[in-house]
C-alpha cells in the first residue's frame, strides 16, 4: 500500500501495537516499509479484518491511503487475480482454510 507521507519511528511502533479505531483497540499489526520514498509503499498484516481498518488506522496517524492492494487472505495468496476476477480454491486450499477456522485454533 502506498501513503501519503512516511511514519516516523513512533508512528511505526504505535501501528504495530494496534490502534484505538472505533471505540475498540486492533490487534497488533505487521508493518514493513517496501519502497522509500515521498509517498512510500508499506507492507501491512493484519490478524484481524475489520471494514477499512488499514485507512482508518493510517487516518489515525495522520495519513492517507493513496494505493492499497490485497495480494493474501489467510493462507490463500490471491496472485495475479485482478480485481472483480476470482478462482477457485484447490483442494489443498480449502483444507488450510478449514483447519484455520477449527475451534481448537482460536487465540484464547
Amino acid at each position: 500500500m502506498k501513503i501519503n507521507g512516511t511514519l516516523s519511528g513512533d508512528q511505526e511502533e504505535a501501528f504495530r501495537h494496534g490502534l484505538p479505531i472505533g471505540g475498540h483497540r486492533t490487534k497488533a499489526a505487521g508493518l514493513k516499509l517496501i519502497r522509500r520514498a515521498e509517498n512510500p509503499w508499506y507492507e501491512v498484516r493484519l490478524w484481524e479484518g475489520r471494514k477499512n481498518q488499514i485507512r482508518m488506522m493510517f487516518k489515525h496517524l495522520g495519513f492517507l491511503v493513496e494505493k492499497l492492494k490485497r495480494v493474501q487472505i489467510g493462507t490463500v495468496n490471491l496472485g495475479s487475480l485482478k480485481p472483480g476476477e476470482f478462482r477457485f480454491l484447490d483442494s489443498a486450499e480449502v483444507t488450510k482454510v478449514r483447519k484455520s477456522f477449527h475451534p481448537r485454533n482460536k487465540p484464547e
